[in-house]
């Protein structure tokens, strides 16, 4: 998930999976700030890779990429609640200058 699938390893993936996803795309998007309108657009790609793992990964010998996919999903989940939590507890408008200020 972590960068784009080589198609030297899987030819056919570009076939199979029209609109690919990983991390290393959406850290592009993040630094370009084309998630700067919607925390939604971010769970919506983090999904994608999920929904492309399981496209691509049928079978039973695609099981565990597809828990994997589940998993980061979840965690993800988990860590923007968590962020989101603090930023209502806080009431600190520096919290939410770090967290969207490029590095």
């Amino acid at each position: 998930f972590q960068k784009s699938v080589d198609p030297a390893m899987y030819p056919d993936y570009a076939t199979i999976i029209t609109n690919p996803m990983d991390l290393a795309r959406m850290e592009k998007k993040l630094n370009s700030d084309k998630y700067s309108t919607s925390v939604s657009l971010v769970i919506a790609d983090i999904e994608l890779i999920r929904d492309n793992a399981y496209t691509y990964n049928t079978g039973i010998q695609g099981l565990e990429v597809r828990i994997l996919a589940d998993a980061m999903v979840n965690y993800f989940k988990h860590l923007l609640k968590s962020c989101l939590k603090v930023l209502q507890s806080s009431g600190d408008s520096a919290v939410v200058d770090i967290l969207i200020s490029p590095e």
